[in-house]
């Protein structure tokens, strides 16, 4: 059974991402009847901004206690992350540099980058390029960028909502492929912890 986690990444109350994440949350639960999904949204969970407390045994935050379980648990992540100004949300920032090696690690991530006019690639290069150093998280190569978000209905004759059924198909692959990396026995934190 796989277990999805799909992060809503806009602060924002009212924002598109959350309507998005709500469609793939649907989509996930009409194709594959066994998957579990739990949806993180950022609008409506805010975790405490990284410190140095956060390198305690006591994570300071109960809602980043909660949400390090989620993702922890999960077989895959789905971030469904709106462009602002070109660069990825600051929440979904902290949360990956909460995020560490024992929630993310060897884990298939799909990128949805929603825009709301003609936008949208540089959320998925800034988190392909510079997200997942510590955290070791694997980017699926496939992508989605809906563009002009709020004119989009989502509905499963439009081409955006084909390429959401189609690369949820491939995380879905990547997830059990992965699951094998996780418990094949070769990975080593405690002389490797930082994946440099």
């Amino acid at each position: 059974m796989n277990k999805y986690v799909i992060v809503s990444c806009s602060s924002r109350e009212n924002n598109q991402s959350s309507r998005v994440a709500a469609v793939i949350n649907n989509l996930i639960i009409e194709t594959d009847g066994k998957a579990q999904t739990e949806i993180i949204d950022l609008a409506k969970t805010k975790y405490q901004e990284w410190n140095n407390a956060c390198w305690g045994k006591d994570i300071p935050c109960k809602y980043w206690r909660q949400g390090s379980k989620i993702l922890a648990e999960s077989d895959g992540i789905i971030f469904v992350v709106p462009e602002w100004h070109g660069m990825i949300p600051p929440a979904l920032s902290n949360l990956l540099i909460l995020a560490e090696r024992n929630e993310l690690a060897h884990k298939p991530a799909l990128i949805v980058s929603i825009s709301g006019g003609s936008g949208g690639a540089y959320p998925m290069a800034q988190l392909k390029g510079f997200s997942n150093k510590n955290n070791r998280l694997c980017y699926i190569p496939d992508h989605v960028i809906i563009r002009n978000v709020s004119k989009k209905a989502l509905m499963p004759e439009d081409n955006d909502y084909k390429h959401l059924l189609y690369s949820l198909s491939i995380l879905s692959a990547y997830m059990s492929a992965l699951t094998s990396v996780r418990n094949s026995g070769v990975v080593d934190y405690d002389s490797w912890p930082y994946g440099m």
